[in-house]
């Protein structure tokens, strides 16, 4: 439509990059000569998409208060009628590279290297948007949104393509019809309508699938098809197993064959948690290990190296620490003295408060401290034995703990497991609460102690919690400021730092970040040394903490304050004995959720 020297209001054209049926791309030069990128849609033809004036504004609106160094940088928009139609267009910063899309046109696939480093720099702009308040998402994760510019620092990944983003409170009014040009990135979903922040962690998936294999995730020919038959193949594709092709890269780790999997999972639920989840997967040398224990299969945790492992790799948490020593530990160690005093250890602990608190974490450490049998059960990995399974294979797990005792059963996502039978969509699962409720009773005095974490207790069955099966209700609260900074500490050691970091300053600028933010955070300040091969600053971490938003916004955090009061009524525990980073005080003790 514009050629050459012509003017998009302020805007000149110095060449068209491309064109598709409602939209072409421009190098442009602004008023101060500066190289930009400019995309422009016409809103008439863009109609059948969904693409209206609203939605322009409303994207780009949101896009310009962006800023991260893995999103390219937006700078303008407008509108404008020419031949009495109605134009729309953005303007963002140029940049050195090219996307995916062209990349893979040229090269067939990726090694896993490339694949890794790609999928990193995707992570960090999604945990940065994800982590917004409102949560929002890029709702439009392809081969096509993603740049790839020249150099190899952190940096070099940018997102683009924000005509789509969302947050998580109007997603209910999304359109399938914007994934018609690529529905085999689009999760299931997303195909119907809906899109969730884990609607971005499938697309990711899918385009680290494609990198790596050559194709896309259950490919199939599609040439002719309409939108909706291709949807309903996809939608019947899905139902079958993901294939592997075995000509992918000979040196592709089953570590990393394994995130893709459980990042291409239809159920929601299925997959990663949130990006952070995955980008510590990446980062996890045992992460495939770590996944089959979800399958059952278990693992005797070594006794702990001196000084090393077990509690002292746990910040804060003092007085779970001194519960799960006094309760449990000592009493096991203490066979004789428990005998006369007729004592047995808790059947079980339940661990609830927000994601990212170190609720799982603080289980796996504890097993390290005991050095007994340890085995680990996560719910997303359970559903072809809870949903569709013998209720006997519940009590196998259990008969190979007691035959092993004494052993720690650790189960994540629990209201997963045993979700309240009152709620009509959980009936079906009834058999195996019942077979639950069966094993827990009194497991404690067969040396098998239940740990079970959850983000959701208000879901799990009120007779899971009853005294004789869970006999311990504990809050663990996101850290406090001294805890933080015994994170910091935590993260930081073993790593070259230089003497001006500040551990107490770091603290006081992270309210409210979580122990997963805070080792995100300092693997970031990490990966900027390592790129400058220098020693890692204060300026660099608290650049990356301002770059970065806490996972837990005020109102999730009082949310959470809200359940933590109910149980304590339940469990008749008096406020004053909270157990977790702080006991809440009146005098102040407490941050502000504000």
């Amino acid at each position: 439509m514009f050629s050459k020297g012509e003017k998009i209001n302020n805007y000149s054209v110095v060449f068209k990059i491309a064109k598709n049926n409602y939209a072409e791309s421009y190098v442009v030069r602004g008023l101060t000569g500066e190289m930009c990128f400019l995309k422009l849609i016409n809103i008439s033809l863009a109609m059948p998409s969904r693409i209206t004036e609203e939605e322009i504004f409303r994207a780009t609106e949101l896009t310009k208060y962006l800023s991260h160094p893995n999103i390219i940088k937006y700078l303008d928009f407008d509108f404008f009628k020419k031949n009495g139609r109605q134009y729309g267009y953005y303007v963002t910063e140029m940049v050195k590279g090219e996307s995916l899309d062209s990349i893979l046109r040229t090269r067939s696939k990726l090694n896993v290297e490339e694949v890794r480093h790609i999928a990193k720099g995707i992570l960090r702009a999604l945990i940065y948007l994800h982590g917004i308040n409102g949560v929002v998402m890029h709702n439009d994760l392809t081969t096509r949104s993603v740049m790839v510019l020249v150099g190899q620092g952190p940096e070099s990944i940018k997102l683009t393509h924000f005509g789509h983003l969302r947050f998580s409170s109007d997603s209910a009014d999304e359109q399938p019809a914007i994934w018609r040009n690529c529905p085999f990135m689009a999760a299931p979903e997303q195909l119907a309508g809906r899109c969730v922040p884990q609607s971005d962690i499938f697309g990711l998936g899918a385009i680290m699938y494609r990198l790596l294999y050559g194709e896309n995730p259950w490919p199939f020919q599609n040439q002719g098809m309409t939108f909706d038959e291709m949807s309903l193949q996809l939608f019947q594709k899905r139902s079958m197993p993901l294939e592997l092709p075995e000509d992918g890269d000979e040196c592709a780790d089953e570590n990393l064959t394994c995130i893709i999997s459980k990042a291409l999972r239809n159920d929601i639920s299925g997959r990663f948690a949130s990006a952070m989840e995955m980008m510590m997967a990446l980062d996890d040398e045992h992460f495939a290990e770590k996944e089959a224990f979800g399958q059952h299969k278990s693992v005797t945790v070594a006794q702990k190296d001196a000084g090393k492992g077990g509690f002292s790799d746990v910040a804060g948490l003092e007085d779970v620490k001194h519960y799960l020593q006094r309760n449990v530990l000592d009493i096991l160690k203490n066979k004789e003295q428990a005998k006369i005093y007729r004592i047995t250890i808790p059947n079980g602990i339940l661990f609830y408060g927000p994601p990212g608190c170190g609720k799982s974490f603080i289980a796996e450490k504890f097993a390290q401290e005991a050095g007994y049998h340890y085995i680990f059960v996560k719910a997303s990995d359970m559903a072809s034995i809870f949903l569709h399974g013998t209720q006997g294979k519940i009590g196998a797990l259990f008969d190979e703990a007691r035959s092993k005792a004494p052993a720690i059963i650790c189960f994540d996502e629990f209201d997963a497991l045993v979700p309240s039978r009152d709620n009509i969509y959980a009936q079906y699962q009834s058999g195996e609460v019942n077979e639950f409720l069966t094993q827990l009773n009194n497991c404690g005095k067969d040396g098998v102690l239940v740990i079970a974490s959850t983000n959701k207790p208000d879901l799990i069955d009120n007779a899971v919690l009853r005294r004789g099966r869970i006999d311990q209700v504990i809050y663990i609260p996101p850290p406090d400021q001294a805890a933080r900074e015994q994170l910091f500490r935590l993260y930081l050691r073993d790593r070259p730092c230089s003497s001006d970091v500040n551990l107490e300053r770091l603290a006081e600028l992270t309210p409210h970040f979580v122990a997963s933010d805070i080792a995100f955070l300092t693997n970031e300040a990490a990966i900027c040394a390592a790129a400058e091969n220098t020693f890692i600053s204060q300026n660099m971490l608290e650049r990356v903490i301002r770059d970065n938003h806490p996972s837990l916004s005020p109102e999730t955090l009082r949310q959470y304050e809200m359940c933590r009061q109910k149980f304590e009524k339940v469990f008749s525990r008096d406020a004053s004995q909270t157990i977790g980073f702080h006991p809440p005080s009146d005098r102040g003790q407490r941050e502000s959720l504000d």
